[in-house]
C-alpha cells in the first residue's frame, strides 16, 4: 500500500480531480435561481407569484401532455431513483477503471506485466458493465411484465 503514495505523483491527482469534477459540470450548468418576471417563467400577466406560480404553470403544462402532476413519493418511483443512482455510480466506476487501464497500458513503457495487467483490468471492467446491465434488463422485463398482468390496482388484466 505504501508503494502506491509513492508513486503517485500530483499530476495524476490533478487528471483524477479534473475527471471527477466533469461529472458534476451539468450540475452547476442547469442550476436555475429563483424566477422572475424577466426571464418568462411566470405566468402570462405578470403578478408576483414566484415559486408557486411556476409551479402552477408547470402543473398545467404537465396535466395538457398526459403526465400525471404533484407529489408522487410511491415506493416505485423511491426504489427508481435508487436504482438510476446506483447504475450512475456503477458508469463511474465503469469509467474510472477504464481510465485507468489505458493509463497503466500507455505508461507500461514495455512491461510486459503492466500490459497485461491493464489489459486485464479493462476486460474486468466490461464484463462487469455486461452483467450488471443485463441484471437490470432482466429485472425490469420480469417486473414490468408483472406489473401489466397484476395491473395497477391489484386487478387482473383480461
Amino acid at each position: 500500500m505504501l508503494k502506491i503514495y509513492k508513486k503517485l505523483r500530483w499530476r495524476h491527482v490533478l487528471v483524477l480531480v479534473l475527471l471527477l469534477s466533469m461529472a458534476l459540470v451539468p450540475y452547476l450548468v442547469f442550476a436555475v435561481g429563483e424566477p422572475t418576471e424577466n426571464d418568462g417563467m411566470l405566468p402570462i400577466g405578470g403578478g408576483n407569484g414566484g415559486a408557486g406560480a411556476t409551479r402552477q404553470l408547470f402543473d398545467i403544462l404537465g396535466q395538457s401532455a398526459g403526465y400525471e402532476t404533484g407529489p408522487q413519493n410511491s415506493v416505485g418511483n423511491v426504489v427508481a431513483i435508487v436504482i438510476n443512482a446506483v447504475l450512475a455510480l456503477v458508469g463511474m466506476i465503469f469509467l474510472i477503471e477504464v481510465f485507468y487501464g489505458g493509463y497503466l497500458w500507455m505508461t507500461a513503457q514495455g512491461n510486459d506485466e503492466q500490459v497485461t495487467k491493464a489489459k486485464e483490468l479493462i476486460r474486468q471492467a466490461v464484463i462487469g458493465v455486461i452483467v450488471i446491465v443485463a441484471a437490470y434488463a432482466i429485472v425490469y422485463f420480469v417486473l414490468s411484465n408483472l406489473l401489466e398482468v397484476g395491473g395497477a390496482d391489484g386487478t387482473t388484466a383480461g
